[in-house]
């Protein structure tokens, strides 16, 4: 009987032991699968605000500042940012179409005017090169290398 009884121990030493070694790959393979969640999320967050987007644009034919809003306001969300501007291109300027928590003084100072970036700012590479440019990084000369 004591053998029995050793032998359970022993089958259920075994299953722990095999349960610890199930855990240890999952426990790996734990910043992967947040990874994956993050971005899922992350997927379907863009998704819900472009649905946002086509509808507003279906259900308001020829009213762009609404549109453009609507635009905005996602980006920013999406972005993490605290305020967002909307600009558009006018010749070799750009003006302000939209704003999303900005700042009182800050929109005084961009709306109705135009805009010339300098060509050495993030705004003007932005504006030569038609490419997006992650401001976050040049705000802080610290993250900068």
């Amino acid at each position: 009987m004591q053998r029995g009884g050793g032998n359970r121990q022993n089958v259920k030493r075994r299953r722990t032991a095999k349960v610890k070694r199930r855990k240890t790959p999952a426990a790996n393979t734990s910043p992967r699968l947040e990874r994956l969640t993050r971005e899922r999320d992350e997927a379907l967050d863009q998704q819900a605000a472009t649905a946002e987007v086509l509808n507003v644009i279906s259900s308001s034919p020829g009213r762009l500042e609404t549109v453009f809003q609507t635009i905005l306001t996602n980006a920013t969300r999406l972005c993490g940012a605290k305020f967002g501007t909307l600009y558009l291109r006018d010749g070799n300027s750009f003006r302000a179409a939209a704003f999303h928590n900005a700042p009182p003084a800050f929109i005084e100072a961009r709306k109705d005017r135009l805009i010339q970036p300098d060509p050495g700012s993030t705004f003007g590479q932005a504006a030569a090169t038609k490419r997006v440019r992650l401001v976050a990084e040049r705000a802080n000369p610290r993250r900068t290398r």
